[in-house]
This record gives C-alpha cells, structure tokens and sequence, in this order.
C-alpha cells in the first residue's frame, strides 16, 4: 500500500476520535481547508511540470435559483407547473401497539421542465447543469443550513462576498460532441439507490419517453443516436428497467463520479419533487414529498410493458436485509424465527432481477420488513394487499416516503415504528418488539 493511503487511514481514524458534535460543528471549515490544500497542490504540480499527477479540478461556481440563470441555450418541450400532490393519512403503530391515524398529507411540487439544451455540462452522480461556471441544481438552491450538503465528496460549500457559490471536485472531464447523437441525462445523487432511481429517475424517464413520442418533439431523436447517461455502479436491476420501458433505439454511457461531461446536445427533466437530506433534525414535509403523479407515471409505464398472473396474491413474505451498513435490526435473528413460524417466506431482494422483484410483489397478499429500497416495489402489488415496514422512531422520520407508493397501487400500509439504539440519526440501528406484530398478523382483514 502507497505512502498517501496509510496517511488517508491515520488522518481519517484521527477525525473520528473527535466527538461527533465538534466533528459536525467544524465540518465546513475542514472542507474548505481541504479545498484550499488541493487547489495550492494542483497549482505547485501544473507550475513545476507534472501535469499528470494535477488530475483534481476545483471549479468555482455560483449557485443559480432557477434553470435560465445559468444563461445556456435550451429550448423546451413541456413544462408542468402549478402542482400539488397528497397522500392518505398514513397509519403507524406505536408504543402502545394501537394504530394511530395521522393527518392527510398535501404539499406544493415542484415545476417540471423538460428541455433540450446546447453545450451544457452534467456531473456524475449529481442533478447538475453547468454552463460558463455557472451551476443549477434545485436542491442546491433550496437547502438550508440544517440539510445535509448532498456529495460531500463533489462539492464543498461556502460564501464569497455573501453569494451563493459552490465548489465541485471535478476528477475528469469528457467531451460528447458529435451533433448526430443526443444525450439524456439520468445522472443523480442517490441514483444507485433503487429507492431513489425509481422514485426519482424512472418518473422523469417515463415523461420524458412520452414527449418524445409527440409529433413535434420527434425531430430531437430522429436519425439521430439516443445515449443515456447514467451513473457508474446502477445496479443492472435499474438498467433492466431502461431496456423493459424504451422502446426506441439507444446506447448507455456510464459515467464515474466527478466525471464531467460536456455534451453538445442534452435532454435534461428537472425534479418531479423535492429531496433535501435531513437526517439529524426535526422533519418538515416539504423537504421531502414525493409526488404521487411521479410515481403513478412509473406504475402505468410498468404495467403497459408487461404482462403479469393476475392470479389472487396469496404468498406471505418477510424482506430480509442483507448486511445493512445502516439501519441494522438488532434482534434480526428472532425476528426471522418469528416470521417463519407464522408461515412467511423469508426472502433477499438484492440478488432478484427487476422483473422477479414486481412478479414476487405483485403475487403476495402481505410482505414485512425492515424500511428499505425493496419497499420499492410496493409499486407492483395488488390492490388491498397489505405491507408491515419496520420503521425508525426518530423526529426526522418521514411518513410519505412509502405512502404515496401504497396510494397509488392501493396497499394497506403500516409504519411499524421500532426501538432505535441511539437518536443520534434516522440511519441508527433498532429493535423489534414483536408484541404489536403479533397483534398486527392476527388482526387479519382489520387493516
């Protein structure tokens, strides 16, 4: 091993013996530091010669609130605007094992835009657009002080002269230039999180196939190759979907994190909703509230491209997680006996293609399981089927992550809050106590 990794080691496990609370406190100022160190490197390396090694690019750039601000040329091709989205009041049981109804949830969504632009440029994992040092990201631009700064690794904060700017870390740079292709951006944060690709990317998708669909946007895609890009490390679930919905002809272009891409011509859709990261403070639900348009798209575009049993669901499942590096199930082994000796199969997703994972979906009358991606899939079921998650009690917890997924397909849905072995995050490990699960199962048609 290289000099430069045992050093990363030591100064890394130095910072964690730091209490988490001034690790957090001073967090910024050591990422701007750090920015500065590797700017003043780049510059020695580039001035004595030693291009190579200068690989790191750190690119100032100012925060735009709206997608024109980055003064690019694009041209539009839809634009939903003034849109509200809601859910059923999502049911959770508690401590005392009783199901508490809470409030129906509604919340202004966002504006959609869907464009095409000239001679932009995209970021791997990331939802920005650059033109002229000048970047949009809608998340970016709303998040406070108390939201988690998306990609630490990509972009390091801070102000100058009371603007707004941001600092990306760019590791390389590609050029796609060749005016008889067209670039669809489905590059993203979370991306290769199939939570959020299908949440978050498969809805944009899915509008954006039906636009180009429209005599008067065919022009962009015809005689003309279709490359997506989409983030390294998709896992090839996510690339199933792309080939099940695109019926047109088209190539994939991964691209790496911190690869930016200049691209001659760009189809980008901007978020159908907001997905600011909080996962210390108090919720508030217009941080994060998927819209159930979105996801409805995802269903029906789904559905249109397969051909499912409707036999009656019958199958009983409890998700198994496979190692989680977050959100552990302390007593994960009496849980499993448990669900085993009511007559559930116990089932790992993670090894499932996409399409096994909508047909076992779709063909189960109950599923149970800790919160995760799987719950995805919730997507797929049947009408009035029924779903137990075992969720964190935590202030910050979001009830609409998995209940406009359950509206729109009809699934009865309880949160299952759980016994968690810190407060210090919404990822912290937990505890189930099976009493209210057994009260949940016996219960049968009641919920």
């Amino acid at each position: 091993m290289k000099l430069k990794s045992y050093l990363r080691i030591v100064i890394k496990a130095f910072c964690y013996l730091i209490p988490k609370f001034i690790r957090d406190q001073y967090r910024d100022s050591f990422d701007f530091y750090l920015f500065l160190l590797k700017v003043i490197k780049n510059k020695t390396l580039k001035a004595i010669g030693r291009q190579e090694e200068a690989k790191e690019m750190m690119v100032l750039l100012s925060v735009a609130d709206e997608m024109s601000g980055i003064n690019a040329t694009y041209k539009t091709l839809l634009k939903l605007k003034n849109r509200r989205s809601s859910i059923t009041p999502p049911c959770v049981m508690a401590e005392d094992k009783l199901i508490h109804k809470l409030e129906a949830l509604a919340e202004n969504v966002l504006d959609v835009h869907l464009c095409i632009f000239d001679n932009v440029s995209v970021v791997g994992l990331s939802d920005s657009l650059i033109y002229n040092n000048k970047i949009y990201h809608q998340e970016l631009s709303a998040m406070k002080a108390h939201h988690d700064l998306k990609r630490r690794d990509l972009f390091v904060e801070f102000d100058v002269d009371n603007k707004k700017f941001i600092t990306l870390d760019v590791k390389n740079v590609k050029k796609y230039e060749d005016n008889n292709c067209v670039y669809i951006s489905l590059l993203k944060e979370h991306s290769i999180n199939y939570y959020h690709w299908v949440t978050e990317n498969v809805s944009r998708l899915a509008l954006l196939i039906s636009q180009l669909k429209v005599d008067k946007n065919k022009i962009f895609i015809e005689n003309k190759k279709v490359i997506f890009l989409v983030d390294e490390g998709l896992p090839r679930q996510c690339i199933e979907i792309i080939n099940l919905i695109v019926d047109f002809d088209f190539n994939i272009q991964t691209v790496s994190k911190a690869e930016l891409c200049q691209c001659s011509n760009l189809i980008y859709c901007s978020p159908f909703w907001q997905s600011l990261d909080n996962t210390t403070g108090t919720l508030n639900q217009e941080e994060f509230f998927i819209d159930k348009y979105a996801v409805g798209l995802v269903r029906k575009m789904i559905f249109n491209q397969i051909n499912l049993d409707k036999a009656l669901p019958l199958r009983k499942i409890y998700l198994k997680r496979k190692q989680p590096s977050m959100r552990a199930l302390v007593n994960d082994i009496q849980v499993e006996e448990y669900m085993l000796s009511q007559g559930f199969d116990v089932v790992e997703t993670v090894t499932m293609t996409f399409m096994e994972q909508v047909q076992l979906f779709n063909e189960s009358s109950i599923i149970v399981g800790a919160s995760g991606a799987a719950f995805t899939n919730i997507l797929f079921m049947q009408p009035l089927a029924k779903v137990i998650i075992f969720f964190p009690s935590h202030p910050a917890i979001n009830y609409s992550m998995f209940q406009p997924l359950a509206d729109v397909s009809g699934v009865n849905l309880i949160h299952y809050q759980t016994i968690p072995k810190d407060m210090e995050s919404i990822h912290s490990d937990f505890m189930v106590d099976l009493t209210g699960v057994e009260l949940l199962l016996r219960s049968g048609d009641e919920f």
